[in-house]
């Protein structure tokens, strides 16, 4: 345990994430969107509490509050999916520009009202 700690603790000095106990799932923004709506407890399952790759079309840059997110286009969304900003990844997220074509890492997916997760970063 000691060991793991310092091993992430050496990953973020370096600004990489380390994920240890799960795989990273990835999922296109709509199909994250349209499995929610088509059954959330089998979306429930399969996405939250894990680290996903959502990739998607940039719809905008914003805040809510001092927590800036990426906003993702998503079919049937209002307001698509938010990634909020771990806030060592604002520098690359101010260069992204609506309509762009990205993939982010986030952490905790969840429907809060709207769909959103946390930790967020984009992948280079």
């Amino acid at each position: 345990m000691i060991l793991r700690g310092i091993i992430v603790f050496f990953f973020s000095c370096l600004g990489i994430q380390a994920v240890f106990s799960q795989e990273i799932t990835t999922v296109s923004a709509d199909s994250l969107a349209s499995s929610w709506r088509d059954n959330q407890l089998a979306a429930e399952l399969k996405y939250t509490k894990k680290p996903l790759h959502i990739t998607g079309s940039v719809d905008r840059v914003s805040s809510a509050g001092d927590r800036y997110y990426v906003a993702l286009d998503a079919a049937g969304t209002f307001l698509g999916i938010q990634v909020f900003l771990n806030p060592d990844s604002l520098a690359d997220a101010a260069e992204l520009q609506k309509g762009q074509r990205v993939t982010m890492y986030c952490e905790n997916f969840a429907d809060n009202i709207t769909f959103e997760c946390q930790n967020g970063s984009v992948v280079k």
